[in-house]
């Protein structure tokens, strides 16, 4: 009985530590959005956070300087746009509104 609550009790907090883990996703920039100010464009292998986009594309805000390079590969981690964060709005034309959006947090050049 108490191994079966020593494993709980190291569940629960292995649980409740994963929460402040940062996720790195695999993405490539793209390009300079035309559609959103800016704003680059990038392509992730996988979807980050859950939020679908037009062929894993998505308009990144927030991308520092040293990496707006199309075909540069990177390592960021990201989260979703805050709505009511007026910095975090972007006007768009026509592309730009179908491509999901995401805020830049943190940002490494892969090899």
């Amino acid at each position: 009985m108490k191994s079966i609550f020593k494993i709980l009790i190291c569940l629960i907090i292995m649980t409740s530590c994963s929460n402040d883990e940062v996720v790195l996703y695999d993405a490539e920039v793209i390009g300079e959005s035309i559609d959103c100010n800016n704003s680059f464009l990038l392509r992730f292998k996988a979807i980050p956070l859950g939020i679908n986009s037009i062929d894993n594309i998505y308009v990144g805000q927030n991308l520092p300087e040293a990496y707006k390079v199309v075909g540069k590969k990177i390592n960021v981690s990201v989260r979703g746009v805050n709505p009511n964060n007026e910095d975090e709005i972007q006007p768009c034309t026509t592309l730009g509104p179908g491509y999901a959006h995401v805020f830049i947090l943190s940002v490494s050049e892969r090899n």
